[in-house]
């Protein structure tokens, strides 16, 4: 039986920047009935030039998976998505890119979540023109009666990570059982992790001896075990021989 023919790392961005496409459309993007879009590689004649006045929105990934991505859009856009019927000519009021945030922030949930093992962080925010160079980019294009047309670019750290996972993936289908024996005395670093916060900078900077700094996670909580920053498996914290340990009571199932 013939397998099935390898992802090209291009398919893996492609097919990425299309699963935020369905998720924002999912999310409330645009409510006209059927919701007909496409992701296009390159821009299409009516796409619009940068403009000064242009609505950007950003998302920060870390963890399993880093990088930047940048969502750009006309103002009139940004207030058909925000719920507004008429263009006054005046930027957004923060009610209504909290309304348009909501939306990104919805569909970053789905894309948080969508590879298994994958401990994925995303920060969603308004944003300016971003100052990295952009390493790839694709439209989103949604069909009347509900027209929209949105710049979506990524950042070559991210291209990279996602074109890392695809290599990974045929890599993982390719081995057979001898290559993987040469590779079983191989030593790979994992690590617990109890939690973590965000700081402002200021926090930091005030650190000192002594200062205590809460972390998100309840005592009693499950901890993470990482490989390569993918949670692998979840257990509780133990003591062996004065060392900490972890008694696994959770295997993710695509470790």
């Amino acid at each position: 039986m013939s397998s099935a023919p390898a992802r090209s790392p291009v398919s893996e961005v492609s097919d990425y920047i299309r699963g935020w496409a369905k998720s924002l459309v999912d999310a409330g993007l645009v409510s006209a009935p059927g919701k007909q879009w496409e992701v296009l590689a390159e821009a299409p004649a009516a796409a619009p030039s940068p403009a000064p006045d242009d609505f950007w929105v950003s998302a920060s990934l870390s963890g399993g998976l880093n990088g930047e991505i940048a969502f750009r859009m006309s103002r009139a856009d940004a207030r058909r998505i925000a719920g507004e019927k008429e263009e006054n000519g005046h930027p957004l009021t923060p009610e209504n890119q909290s309304r348009v945030l909501d939306i990104f922030r919805n569909a970053a949930g789905v894309m948080s979540r969508q590879r298994q093992g994958a401990d994925i962080q995303l920060q969603i925010e308004v944003a300016a023109t971003p100052a990295w160079p952009v390493a790839a980019r694709y439209w989103l294009r949604v069909a009347p009666p509900s027209t929209l047309l949105m710049e979506i670019s990524t950042n070559e750290m991210l291209v990279a990570g996602l074109q890392t996972i695809s290599v990974a993936d045929v890599s993982a289908r390719d081995a057979s059982p001898e290559k993987l024996g040469m590779l079983m005395d191989v030593e790979l670093v994992v690590t617990m992790r109890f939690g973590g916060r965000r700081m402002l900078l200021k926090d930091i900077l005030d650190l000192c001896t002594g200062s205590v700094v809460e972390l998100d996670q309840q005592v009693q909580a499950p901890v993470d075990l990482l490989l390569d920053g993918k949670v692998i498996a979840r257990g509780e914290v133990v003591v062996v021989d004065g060392n900490y340990g972890l008694r696994v009571t959770d295997l993710l199932a695509d470790h």
